[in-house]
């Protein structure tokens, strides 16, 4: 089927499940975008285009994963769109210099320091104790620090 189209239910099923959070749908997913490759690749480039942001985010990924994207060239039409989302284009920065890079582990791990810093944030909370609830999440629960070694 390599080369063909999908025919238009088998189309919007893929469209459809593109969010779906479940690890064996969307290994299912990846499989039939394997031995479509052609196909598969044309599909997720129309979503990665589309209006529907969150789907166009599910088709890149998808797209990350088959080792169809360029990295590259996704940063600079993140540049291009003038839709600047600080969390994407951070990571589209990244995946530039590491393309093997997980987004999705490291949206989930963003996620996490969001989820942790709310907990224990009481609104209405100032900005200087927001900074120093933020200080507290990433510098004494989760260990960041900078880079002794490289910073210049």
């Amino acid at each position: 089927m390599v080369g063909k189209s999908f025919s238009p239910a088998l189309e919007r099923a893929l469209f459809d499940l593109l969010d779906d959070p479940s690890p064996v749908v969307r290994k299912a997913l990846l499989e039939k975008l394997r031995e479509n490759e052609t196909t598969g690749a044309a599909f997720l480039r129309t979503v990665a285009e589309g209006k529907n942001r969150v789907l166009a985010d599910h088709a890149a990924q998808f797209m990350r994963e088959l080792n169809l994207a360029n990295p590259r060239a996704e940063f600079s039409d993140f540049i291009r769109s003038l839709n600047y989302e600080l969390e994407t284009g951070s990571l589209l920065l990244c995946r530039s210099v590491y393309p093997d890079i997980d987004i999705g582990h490291c949206c989930g791990f963003l996620d996490e320091l969001a989820k942790r810093a709310t907990e224990i944030m009481v609104p209405p909370t100032p900005p200087r104790e927001q900074c120093r609830i933020l200080n507290r999440v990433l510098f004494h629960e989760y260990g960041f620090r900078g880079n002794a070694e490289a910073y210049t």
